[in-house]
């Protein structure tokens, strides 16, 4: 029985290979995903670099966790930085003049010690260079890097290409197109200078290279712009829009008399200026009386009279209300009135030139009467629905709920919260998928 265990250190070897042999293929594999992980992220920091490289804009970027400087090469090539992309920003800061230095000098030590963002714009010799500092945080909050953008500005970088560039076709068939138009179009350059004028602009009298303000005598209305791409402006002059004909010009009396909506006008004496067929037939007055001009005074009195204006306990104080319409009315109004015989009135009023009004009236008893039967056989079917005992469920197009009664509800054990927000038939499976399935 004893012989067994003597080969203990061999059992022993093997119970240790058996424990340590997946610890260490753990190992291996872990080993092999960080060298993968690490070559993704060395070919991504490789490409990110040469895309910062590629930019048109320099960059300068400080550190925070290794508490270095970088300079990308397009920086030490635009401030021909002797030190390549080894600069420092006191290799920056050399390439400028004292005063230009200072105020980055300042700019920087603000987005250091504050992270204020700023933007200059700094001479270098014959050349103009726009400054942007920023910095960078993680999502956390911890400042990972002060960034400083540096983009050129001056006239060889952001001018307009020239007819003798490779794209000459392209620019010829811009011009050919800008002078096609009939409208007046310029460019200036940064002295705001113009540069380009199109044929109509050039029939104006506008000549290449005038830096005065532009004015034209036929009344255009002239309008420059900020141009995109270089520091220019771009400049139009187009015809002033027309004026809007007056409202009495627009109103044609012909037109008017035709509309099936009664209408009326007043000037601001409160004399019927204005009325139309359907105004006399709504209110059952003589045109031939109408067309004497009566004040808006005498025709609600003859309405009153004859039982076509809504009952008021004190018809003056009524009266006084309407006509005092034409000395405050700062906005249109509609008002809904109810008269003795049953129907039922929209009257709209609004002002009109000098101090009139202009006053239209649809009869909407139809559509009020059609609004009462429809609400009264809706609930009709309301109640006939709530008292069935079989469930009942309308689903519209767009797949939503629109009608159920309380034994559908009951049946499959829907809270009224679930009814209200009017769910949708999927929802509505998903939430009886269990009462479907027991």
């Amino acid at each position: 029985m004893f012989e067994s265990f003597a080969n203990t250190p061999v059992l022993v070897f093997l119970l240790g290979m058996a424990i340590v042999a997946p610890l260490l293929l753990w190992q291996a594999g872990r080993t092999a995903r960080l060298r993968r992980e690490n070559s993704s992220l060395s070919a991504e920091f490789e490409q990110v670099r040469e895309i910062l490289a590629a930019a048109p804009d320099g960059l300068f970027i400080w550190d925070h966790r290794r508490g270095s400087e970088k300079c990308s090469r397009r920086l030490a090539v635009l401030l021909g930085l002797e030190e390549g992309t080894q600069s420092q920003f006191t290799h920056v800061l050399a390439r400028f003049d004292a005063n230009a230095a200072a105020n980055l000098k300042a700019a920087v030590r603000a987005l250091h010690r504050h992270g204020t963002s700023f933007e200059l714009v700094l001479d270098l010799k014959d050349r103009q260079f726009q400054i942007t500092g920023g910095r960078a945080v993680a999502l956390d909050g911890r400042v990972l890097n002060d960034l400083m953008w540096v983009r050129e500005l001056s006239e060889a970088a952001t001018e307009p290409p020239h007819k003798d560039q490779a794209d000459q076709a392209a620019f010829d068939h811009f011009t050919l197109m800008l002078d096609s138009l009939p409208l007046a179009v310029w460019i200036r350059d940064r002295q705001q200078s113009v540069v380009f004028a199109n044929q109509a602009a050039r029939n104006l009298g506008l000549l290449e290279g005038s830096s005065e303000p532009i004015e034209f005598a036929d009344g255009l209305a002239v309008s420059e712009i900020p141009a995109r791409g270089w520091a220019g402006t771009i400049g139009f002059a187009i015809d002033p829009p027309p004026q809007a004909a007056p409202v009495q010009d627009r109103l044609e009396p012909s037109v008017l008399d035709h509309l099936a909506t009664a209408i009326a006008i007043f000037d601001r004496e409160t004399i019927l200026s204005f009325a139309n067929l359907s105004f006399a037939t709504l209110w059952g007055l003589d045109s031939h009386w109408l067309a004497t001009a009566p004040a808006l005074g005498e025709i609600l009195d003859h309405l009153r009279s004859n039982r076509r204006l809504p009952e008021v306990t004190d018809f003056k104080a009524f009266r006084d209300q309407q006509l005092a319409l034409f000395a405050h009315l700062p906005e249109p109004e509609s008002t809904l009135l109810h008269l003795p015989d049953g129907r039922a009135i929209q009257r709209f009023v609004a002002p009109y030139i000098d101090g009139g009004l202009f006053f239209s009236f649809e009869d909407q008893s139809g559509r009020l009467d059609l609004e009462r039967s429809f609400n009264a056989l809706d609930a009709v079917q309301r109640e006939t629905l709530d008292h069935l005992y079989e469930g009942v469920a309308v689903f519209g197009s767009d797949g939503r709920l629109k009608l159920c009664n309380p034994a559908f509800a009951k049946i499959w054990d829907l809270s009224a919260a679930f009814l209200d927000r009017a769910p949708h038939i999927s929802d509505f499976i998903d939430t009886t998928r269990p009462l479907i399935a027991g």
